[in-house]
Order: structure tokens, then sequence, then C-alpha cells
């Protein structure tokens, strides 16, 4: 069963990938590579040639997909459907299947997935009227990552990602106070 999920999500992925670089778009040389890595965390053999200017320069965060790369996408449907007319509940309910199928786009790391628990939690709230809290939300990210893998616990990417995200949850509204009163 799993290997039939993982079937369709890497044949999805595929489609949506070769969907963004095709023409009228003319790509050649390393630039597909780092737009795959820009907006979908894919990386491929051209990507070993693209990705040391970007250490070099400290700047390989960018490049991995996380809450960053989901809130843009999430901004800009959002932004979008800003100037639809309708009920709102349908321009939320648009965020919230942007989000779920981007999730199944790109690749499954703790910082995204993190950041897509805690996006779709947020937009369900909305959705039935509650306003959660941003610890709450990463708590929960939290428990729903370590029930389906206890393992991810013992890795480095998944305690930067919370332990980041939760500092500035923490730490940010005071220094939102210190330097704006």
């Amino acid at each position: 069963r799993s290997f039939g999920l993982q079937r369709t999500r890497h044949a999805i992925q595929s489609w949506v990938t070769s969907r963004m670089l095709a023409p009228p778009i003319i790509l050649h040389g390393e630039i597909p590579s780092l737009l795959a890595a820009l907006l979908l965390g894919q990386r491929d053999q051209e990507w070993k040639k693209v990705s040391p200017p970007f250490q070099r320069l400290g700047v390989s965060h960018l490049l991995a997909i996380s809450g960053m790369h989901l809130a843009l996408v999430a901004s800009m449907v959002m932004v979008f459907f800003r100037f639809a007319r309708g009920p709102r509940i349908w321009h939320w309910i648009l965020v919230l299947l942007t989000i779920i199928f981007y999730m199944i786009v790109v690749d499954a790391r703790p910082p995204i997935i993190r950041a897509g628990i805690m996006s779709i939690a947020a937009v369900a709230g909305i959705l039935i009227h509650r306003r959660l809290d941003g610890i709450g939300l990463l708590s929960l990210a939290a428990i729903t990552i370590l029930l389906l893998q206890p393992g991810q616990l013992a890795r480095p990417g998944f305690q930067l990602s919370f332990i980041v995200v939760c500092a500035l949850l923490t730490l940010g509204p005071f220094v939102h106070q210190r330097y704006t009163s």
C-alpha cells in the first residue's frame, strides 16, 4: 500500500515538475535544476553543480524547502483570491487545498512537514472560527510527526526546525515590543 502511495506521489511530482519547466519557458543548463530545487525541493545530478556557490556564500538555507516557501505559496493564493468575489470561506478552502497539494508535491523533510501541519491546522481553525496559538500549532506538529515517525526525534533537522520556530514564537513578541515602543 505504501509503495502505491509513493508511486502516485512520484507521478504527481514528475507531472508538476514537467508542467513548471515546460515551454514556453526555454531553460538550458543548470537553470531547470535550480528552479526544481527552489520551488519543489527536488535535487538531481545537475544540482551538484548548482549548489556549491550557494553553500560558499552561506545562503544554501534558502534552497531548503521550508515554511518560508509554503508561506509564499499560500500568500500568493490568498492575494489572488482576495480580489475574487464570493464567500470568504471558499478562499480559505482553496488556500487549504493549495497547502495540501504543495505538501504532496514537495520532498518531505522535517521543516516543510512542520510548516504544513501548522498551516493546515491554522487554516482549519480559521474555517471553524477558532484562533489557535502558535505554540499549540507547533506542539501539534511535533506530536503528529513523532507519532508517525518516532525516530525523527534523534535527527538534527527535526530538532533545529522545532527549536528555531519555538524561539521565534516565544521571543518574537518581546523583540517586537522592545524595538517598536
